[in-house]
Protein backbone atom coordinates (compact mmCIF):
# COMPACT_ATOMS: atom_id res chain seq x y z
CA UNK A 1 0.00 0.00 0.00
CA UNK A 2 2.96 2.47 0.77
CA UNK A 3 4.22 1.95 -2.71
CA UNK A 4 0.78 2.25 -4.47
CA UNK A 5 0.49 5.75 -1.96
CA UNK A 6 3.83 7.51 -3.09
CA UNK A 7 2.90 6.49 -6.94
CA UNK A 8 -0.51 8.31 -6.74
CA UNK A 9 0.46 11.09 -4.42
CA UNK A 10 3.60 11.87 -6.88
CA UNK A 11 1.24 11.51 -10.25
CA UNK A 12 -1.72 13.83 -9.19
CA UNK A 13 0.02 16.04 -6.93
CA UNK A 14 -1.84 15.57 -3.62
CA UNK A 15 -0.28 15.31 -0.47
CA UNK A 16 0.80 11.87 0.40
CA UNK A 17 -1.15 11.69 3.72
CA UNK A 18 -4.84 12.86 1.74
CA UNK A 19 -3.71 9.50 -0.69
CA UNK A 20 -3.36 7.18 2.11
CA UNK A 21 -6.69 8.14 3.43
CA UNK A 22 -8.32 7.75 0.57
CA UNK A 23 -6.58 4.06 0.31
CA UNK A 24 -7.33 3.33 3.72
CA UNK A 25 -11.41 4.40 3.02
CA UNK A 26 -11.34 2.67 -0.29
CA UNK A 27 -13.38 -0.43 -0.63
CA UNK A 28 -10.90 -2.13 -3.38
CA UNK A 29 -7.46 -1.00 -4.49
CA UNK A 30 -6.86 -1.28 -7.98
CA UNK A 31 -2.98 -2.18 -8.65
CA UNK A 32 -1.36 -2.93 -12.20
CA UNK A 33 2.75 -4.15 -11.36
CA UNK A 34 5.00 -4.76 -14.41
CA UNK A 35 5.52 -7.95 -14.85
CA UNK A 36 9.29 -8.28 -14.98
CA UNK A 37 10.50 -6.33 -12.12
CA UNK A 38 6.71 -6.44 -10.24
CA UNK A 39 6.94 -2.79 -9.58
CA UNK A 40 3.60 -0.87 -8.87
CA UNK A 41 3.12 1.41 -12.30
CA UNK A 42 -0.18 1.62 -11.59
CA UNK A 43 -2.63 2.54 -8.54
CA UNK A 44 -6.34 3.70 -8.16
CA UNK A 45 -8.22 3.15 -5.22
CA UNK A 46 -12.23 2.23 -5.58
CA UNK A 47 -14.94 3.40 -3.17
CA UNK A 48 -18.70 2.24 -4.29
CA UNK A 49 -21.58 3.93 -3.52
CA UNK A 50 -25.35 3.11 -4.61
CA UNK A 51 -27.63 6.09 -6.67
CA UNK A 52 -30.71 6.00 -9.29
CA UNK A 53 -30.26 5.83 -12.86
CA UNK A 54 -32.66 6.65 -15.14
CA UNK A 55 -35.76 4.94 -12.47
CA UNK A 56 -33.34 2.25 -11.48
CA UNK A 57 -30.64 1.12 -8.71
CA UNK A 58 -26.96 1.76 -9.83
CA UNK A 59 -23.90 0.71 -8.55
CA UNK A 60 -21.31 3.63 -8.57
CA UNK A 61 -17.40 3.02 -8.79
CA UNK A 62 -15.58 6.09 -7.39
CA UNK A 63 -11.78 6.16 -7.99
CA UNK A 64 -10.39 8.55 -6.15
CA UNK A 65 -7.20 9.25 -8.10
CA UNK A 66 -5.61 6.88 -10.84
CA UNK A 67 -1.59 7.24 -11.02
CA UNK A 68 0.32 5.43 -14.14
CA UNK A 69 4.15 5.62 -14.99
CA UNK A 70 4.83 7.49 -18.21
CA UNK A 71 6.29 4.38 -19.53
CA UNK A 72 3.25 2.48 -19.50
CA UNK A 73 0.62 5.51 -20.20
CA UNK A 74 -1.79 4.30 -23.77
CA UNK A 75 -0.67 0.60 -22.91
CA UNK A 76 -4.22 0.42 -21.47
CA UNK A 77 -3.07 -0.59 -17.80
CA UNK A 78 -5.53 0.85 -16.08
CA UNK A 79 -8.36 -0.10 -18.57
CA UNK A 80 -7.53 -3.51 -18.04
CA UNK A 81 -7.26 -2.83 -14.04
CA UNK A 82 -11.05 -1.49 -14.23
CA UNK A 83 -12.25 -3.59 -16.65
CA UNK A 84 -11.88 -6.69 -13.80
CA UNK A 85 -13.36 -4.58 -11.31
CA UNK A 86 -16.11 -3.76 -12.97
CA UNK A 87 -16.61 -7.67 -13.61
CA UNK A 88 -16.37 -7.99 -9.87
CA UNK A 89 -19.13 -5.57 -9.69
CA UNK A 90 -21.41 -7.03 -12.25
CA UNK A 91 -20.78 -10.49 -11.20
CA UNK A 92 -22.23 -9.68 -7.80
CA UNK A 93 -25.36 -7.84 -9.14
CA UNK A 94 -25.76 -8.68 -12.87
CA UNK A 95 -28.80 -6.55 -13.58
CA UNK A 96 -27.83 -3.46 -11.70
CA UNK A 97 -26.02 -1.13 -14.27
CA UNK A 98 -22.07 0.80 -13.38
CA UNK A 99 -21.07 4.48 -13.47
CA UNK A 100 -17.57 4.90 -13.07
CA UNK A 101 -17.18 8.31 -11.03
CA UNK A 102 -14.15 10.28 -10.69
CA UNK A 103 -12.67 13.45 -10.13
CA UNK A 104 -9.85 15.11 -12.83
CA UNK A 105 -7.07 15.91 -10.81
CA UNK A 106 -5.38 17.27 -13.66
CA UNK A 107 -5.92 17.47 -17.61
CA UNK A 108 -5.24 14.14 -18.82
CA UNK A 109 -8.00 12.80 -15.88
CA UNK A 110 -10.66 14.74 -17.90
CA UNK A 111 -9.20 13.47 -21.36
CA UNK A 112 -9.80 10.23 -20.37
CA UNK A 113 -13.44 10.48 -21.21
CA UNK A 114 -13.26 12.13 -24.46
CA UNK A 115 -10.51 9.75 -25.65
CA UNK A 116 -12.14 6.50 -24.44
CA UNK A 117 -15.89 7.22 -23.91
CA UNK A 118 -19.33 7.42 -26.09
CA UNK A 119 -21.08 9.05 -23.73
CA UNK A 120 -19.70 10.73 -20.57
CA UNK A 121 -20.44 13.74 -17.93
CA UNK A 122 -19.62 16.60 -18.57
CA UNK A 123 -19.85 16.76 -22.16
CA UNK A 124 -19.27 19.93 -24.40
CA UNK A 125 -22.25 19.60 -26.34
CA UNK A 126 -24.74 19.35 -23.41
CA UNK A 127 -25.02 16.62 -20.31
CA UNK A 128 -27.04 14.37 -20.07
CA UNK A 129 -29.90 14.87 -17.04
CA UNK A 130 -30.34 11.99 -15.65
CA UNK A 131 -26.81 11.05 -15.69
CA UNK A 132 -26.53 14.64 -14.14
CA UNK A 133 -29.20 13.59 -11.57
CA UNK A 134 -26.54 10.25 -10.78
CA UNK A 135 -23.37 12.50 -10.29
CA UNK A 136 -25.20 14.92 -7.85
CA UNK A 137 -26.57 11.97 -5.61
CA UNK A 138 -22.98 9.93 -5.78
CA UNK A 139 -21.25 13.50 -5.14
CA UNK A 140 -23.53 14.33 -2.20
CA UNK A 141 -22.99 11.00 -0.53
CA UNK A 142 -19.40 11.11 -1.20
CA UNK A 143 -18.62 14.72 -0.33
CA UNK A 144 -21.81 16.53 1.19
CA UNK A 145 -21.57 20.24 1.33
CA UNK A 146 -17.89 20.13 -0.44
CA UNK A 147 -19.95 19.04 -3.58
CA UNK A 148 -21.17 22.07 -6.04
CA UNK A 149 -24.26 21.47 -8.52
CA UNK A 150 -24.15 24.80 -9.66
CA UNK A 151 -19.84 24.46 -11.15
CA UNK A 152 -19.99 20.19 -11.08
CA UNK A 153 -17.03 19.91 -8.95
CA UNK A 154 -15.80 19.50 -5.52
CA UNK A 155 -13.60 21.61 -3.31
CA UNK A 156 -11.44 19.48 -1.00
CA UNK A 157 -9.84 22.51 0.68
CA UNK A 158 -6.01 20.39 0.38
CA UNK A 159 -3.87 23.00 -1.71
CA UNK A 160 -1.99 21.01 -4.45
CA UNK A 161 1.21 21.65 -6.20
CA UNK A 162 -0.27 21.48 -9.65
CA UNK A 163 -1.35 24.29 -12.10
CA UNK A 164 -3.47 24.90 -14.68
CA UNK A 165 0.08 26.37 -16.48
CA UNK A 166 1.12 22.28 -16.91
CA UNK A 167 -1.99 21.84 -19.63
CA UNK A 168 -0.41 22.21 -22.67
CA UNK A 169 -1.32 25.71 -24.25
CA UNK A 170 -3.01 23.56 -27.46
CA UNK A 171 -5.01 21.93 -25.10
CA UNK A 172 -6.56 24.97 -23.41
CA UNK A 173 -8.70 26.54 -25.63
CA UNK A 174 -10.47 22.64 -26.35
CA UNK A 175 -13.98 22.39 -26.05
CA UNK A 176 -13.59 18.67 -23.98
CA UNK A 177 -11.34 20.93 -21.54
CA UNK A 178 -13.37 23.75 -20.81
CA UNK A 179 -15.18 22.99 -17.35
CA UNK A 180 -11.57 21.42 -16.20
CA UNK A 181 -10.03 24.89 -17.43
CA UNK A 182 -12.69 26.97 -15.92
CA UNK A 183 -13.76 25.75 -12.71
CA UNK A 184 -10.57 23.59 -11.26
CA UNK A 185 -8.61 25.56 -8.69
CA UNK A 186 -5.70 23.98 -6.95
CA UNK A 187 -5.29 26.33 -4.61
CA UNK A 188 -8.55 25.34 -3.01
CA UNK A 189 -8.36 22.05 -4.16
CA UNK A 190 -11.46 22.24 -6.21
CA UNK A 191 -12.06 19.81 -8.83
CA UNK A 192 -14.26 18.80 -11.50
CA UNK A 193 -16.39 15.38 -11.28
CA UNK A 194 -16.70 13.11 -14.26
CA UNK A 195 -18.54 10.03 -14.64
CA UNK A 196 -18.98 7.54 -17.82
CA UNK A 197 -21.83 4.78 -17.54
CA UNK A 198 -20.19 1.37 -17.72
CA UNK A 199 -22.86 0.43 -20.58
CA UNK A 200 -22.39 -2.44 -23.78
CA UNK A 201 -21.72 1.27 -26.17
CA UNK A 202 -19.26 2.55 -24.39
CA UNK A 203 -17.01 -0.80 -23.34
CA UNK A 204 -17.15 -1.00 -27.05
CA UNK A 205 -15.59 2.35 -27.80
CA UNK A 206 -13.26 1.57 -24.72
CA UNK A 207 -12.31 -1.88 -27.08
CA UNK A 208 -12.14 0.75 -30.10
CA UNK A 209 -9.65 2.80 -28.83
CA UNK A 210 -7.45 0.63 -27.72
CA UNK A 211 -7.01 -1.31 -30.29
CA UNK A 212 -6.14 1.98 -32.32
CA UNK A 213 -3.74 2.95 -29.86
CA UNK A 214 -2.15 -0.45 -29.38
CA UNK A 215 -1.73 0.09 -33.75
CA UNK A 216 -0.52 3.44 -33.43
CA UNK A 217 2.18 2.12 -30.78
CA UNK A 218 3.26 -0.61 -32.80
CA UNK A 219 3.54 1.54 -36.09
CA UNK A 220 5.66 4.40 -34.18
CA UNK A 221 8.25 1.66 -32.65
CA UNK A 222 8.60 -0.07 -36.29
CA UNK A 223 9.16 3.59 -37.68
CA UNK A 224 12.26 3.37 -34.99
CA UNK A 225 13.25 0.80 -36.27
CA UNK A 226 12.77 1.52 -39.87
CA UNK A 227 15.20 4.54 -39.23
CA UNK A 228 17.88 2.36 -38.04
CA UNK A 229 16.88 1.15 -34.42
CA UNK A 230 17.19 5.40 -33.25
CA UNK A 231 13.72 6.31 -32.82
CA UNK A 232 13.84 10.53 -33.58
CA UNK A 233 12.90 12.47 -30.43
CA UNK A 234 9.94 14.17 -31.80
CA UNK A 235 8.48 11.27 -33.45
CA UNK A 236 5.54 10.33 -30.60
CA UNK A 237 5.03 14.44 -30.36
CA UNK A 238 4.78 13.76 -34.31
CA UNK A 239 3.23 11.42 -34.82
CA UNK A 240 0.22 13.00 -32.04
CA UNK A 241 -0.28 15.67 -34.01
CA UNK A 242 -1.88 14.05 -37.41
CA UNK A 243 -5.52 13.94 -37.09
CA UNK A 244 -5.90 9.99 -37.23
CA UNK A 245 -3.38 9.86 -34.02
CA UNK A 246 -4.91 12.61 -32.19
CA UNK A 247 -8.69 11.16 -31.98
CA UNK A 248 -7.26 8.23 -29.88
CA UNK A 249 -3.72 9.64 -27.88
CA UNK A 250 -3.10 12.58 -26.23
CA UNK A 251 0.72 14.20 -25.73
CA UNK A 252 1.42 12.39 -22.42
CA UNK A 253 -0.37 9.06 -24.06
CA UNK A 254 -3.17 8.26 -21.76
Amino acid sequence: MDQAARLVARHVGRPLSAVESDIARCDQLLVYTDPGSHRIVGASPVRRVSAEYRGRPCNVLYTSDVAIEPDYRGANVMQRSGMRCFVDTKRREPNVPVVWLFLASTYRSMLVLTRNFAEYWPAPGGNDPALGELVGSAASQLWGNAWSAHSGTVTLNEPSCASLLDVPARFRERPELRAFMTHTDYTRGRYVVCAAPLHARNWLEVARRSALRAVARSRSRAIGRTAGDQEPPTLWDALARTDAFEATMMDDDV
